[in-house]
């Protein structure tokens, strides 16, 4: 499914105040959301699918890289993208909530 959402350009560096679409294309999904954009403006989110939520970062020039939690857990839940592309968030399992750091590079 494509999802379109709207991003208020003054993150995206619009000295303005507009607006910019973005769509955003993650197969599966049902529904998409925006959580963070980093200076570089790569922006980092989650999706659904019928099944659970996943995480999700796209890079600057439009490519899309997903990522899950743990598969018995509620999440991920993004909270900030640094520069170099790695999210740090949370996601809750039944003994609690747990935080996370993801990079793209796998580190």
């Amino acid at each position: 499914m494509n999802i379109s959402v709207r991003v208020n350009a003054c993150a995206l560096g619009a000295r303005d105040g507009t607006f910019t679409t973005i769509d955003i294309h993650v197969p599966g999904a049902t529904d998409t959301a925006l959580d963070a954009i980093n200076p570089e403006r790569a922006i980092s989110g989650i999706y659904f699918t019928s099944s659970r939520t996943f995480g999700f970062l796209r890079s600057p020039s439009g490519v899309v890289t997903t990522y899950s939690a743990p598969a018995d857990s509620l999440g991920p839940n993004d909270a900030a993208v640094n520069a170099s592309g790695a999210i740090i968030g949370f996601f809750v399992d039944s003994s609690g909530t747990h935080g996370y750091v993801w990079s793209p590079e796998g580190k």
